[in-house]
């Protein structure tokens, strides 16, 4: 378990980041790669918690904990559950981090700077609002964002978790809010990450469209690759990477050791997994390929032309 001191008595607090996977929005595959990215970059002891309406699905990663829904909201409205104390048995400082957003550096500095018990991002369309794809929260502290909040009511009046934050906490004075620095947390569209990651930027975050399955470039490093590395339940840091290529105006992506191609990484590591083995690689052919009786295949080339070869990193 992590602990940080932060309170002003010195009591040590519980590290856990949070995430929320309801509505089948997103595939597996989201959940586990925002599980890779956050070991590769947060060296703090912590929890990693998954708030979920299928805490019994497979595919997820064996370090993922799951936690139940446990309410009648439906879905970003969960997030204000994490405003009751000791929510889903949580306890101590919660990193809340929505599953479309790709984490480029340290994750250290949400949880050891910026003092507070709430801290939040600015909306990127409207700076006027709270964001609630990043938040650092105290458990037990600013209850009332829960505790004033009737679902059959305000879920008609408000659009999203975020509104009724900003809300219900706008006229408090002093600010219940703090926020960390704007280069931080930046969003793949308004602020030109396309080509590279923005100078100072730990959390690129894909509101709207594109989605991150949907991108090429430096996200395959940041995101793509940590689903690659963690489909099989490695912890390591390395991952494999795939070559990409557009078709028909999509992401298409390609085993590194033959000509299986595909729009879902998860199906291509799945492919792998079947039909190539990187322990009996050799020099001269590479990995081995088995065909279904289990027989290897025997091939003339290593890969086909124009791939690159393959080594695992």
């Amino acid at each position: 378990m992590g602990y940080v001191d932060d309170r002003p008595h010195g009591a040590k607090q519980m590290l856990n980041v949070v995430c929320l996977w309801v509505d089948r929005k997103y595939d597996v595959e989201y959940v586990n790669n925002l599980y890779a990215m956050v070991e590769r970059n947060l060296a703090l002891p912590h929890r990693f918690v998954c708030i979920t309406d299928r805490p019994d699905d497979i595919g997820l990663h064996a370090g993922i904990e799951t936690v139940a829904t446990d309410t009648e909201v439906r879905g970003w409205w969960h997030k204000l559950t994490l405003f009751r104390p000791r929510p889903y048995g949580i306890e101590g400082q919660i990193l809340f981090l929505d599953l479309d957003l790709a984490i480029v550096d340290s994750l250290d500095p949400f949880f050891l700077q910026v003092p507070g018990d709430l801290v939040m991002i600015r909306d990127f369309m409207k700076p006027g609002r709270w964001n609630s794809s990043v938040f650092r929260l105290c458990e037990g502290t600013r209850t009332k964002v829960w505790s004033s909040f009737d679902y059959k009511t305000h879920s008609k009046q408000f659009y999203g978790d975020q509104e009724w934050i900003t809300y219900l906490l706008a006229n408090e004075k002093p600010s219940l809010v703090e926020t960390w620095p704007e280069t931080w947390c930046v969003s793949y569209r308004l602020h030109n990450a396309q080509q590279c990651v923005p100078t100072g930027a730990r959390i690129v975050v894909f509101h709207g469209q594109p989605k991150p399955h949907e991108c090429a470039g430096w996200v395959q490093n940041a995101w793509r690759c940590a689903s690659i590395n963690h489909a099989s339940g490695s912890t390591e840091s390395d991952a494999l990477c795939l070559e990409s290529f557009v078709f028909r105006g999509q992401v298409r992506y390609r085993c590194p050791a033959c000509s299986f191609d595909s729009y879902s990484t998860l199906e291509v590591v799945r492919h792998w997994s079947t039909m190539h083995r990187a322990s009996q690689a050799s020099p001269e052919l590479g990995p081995i390929l088995f065909g279904p009786d289990d027989k290897p295949i025997e091939r003339e080339i290593r890969v086909p032309d124009g791939l690159p070869n393959f080594s695992p990193r």
